[in-house]
């Protein structure tokens, strides 16, 4: 499983992206789910929220019906779809997005008109906050960035 960043030349038309990464998937048969990168704390955090989800399915107690989707719910720490969509999904305009891509993410970036920058991964406070972590919750460990793996360990219980 790829994770990387990418920069749009252009803010994104969400309608016309969604038809196109559509496409993309059911013509190359992979996975492929994007991301707000204002709220991807490391490309970590998208990894295991991909291992949470495969293991639901393996499990049999997977929430939706798709892996892109449970791991978005995974990723988001949300259990509603809706709410899981509204927190990690990528928005009408953005310029800068999170790929989970199955294979080499190179194709996928080209047919897009996309430009990798891994730097959209990078964690920060502010992407914490974000998230939805609270300053005193960040201020009261020696590491905040692994607030994001807690809080979707207990969200999804």
């Amino acid at each position: 499983m790829y994770v990387v960043g990418a920069r749009l030349k252009e803010p994104a038309d969400l309608k016309k992206t969604l038809e196109k990464i559509e496409s993309y998937r059911k013509e190359n048969g992979v996975f492929l789910q994007l991301f707000d990168h204002s709220k991807v704390i490391g490309a970590e955090h998208l990894e295991w929220a991909h291992q949470k989800a495969e293991e639901t399915f393996e499990q049999k107690s997977n929430r939706a019906d798709d892996p892109e989707i449970e791991t978005l719910l995974w990723a988001s720490a949300e259990w509603q779809i809706q709410d899981a969509l509204d927190k990690m999904g990528i928005d009408d305009g953005a310029k800068k997005i999170a790929v989970m891509i199955d294979s080499d993410p190179g194709p996928f970036l080209d047919f897009m008109g996309w430009t990798r920058d891994d730097s959209v991964l990078e964690p920060s406070v502010k992407k914490l906050k974000e998230f939805g972590i609270g300053e005193d919750e960040i201020g009261s460990v020696d590491s905040p960035y692994d607030l994001v793996f807690e809080k979707m360990a207990t969200a999804i219980i």
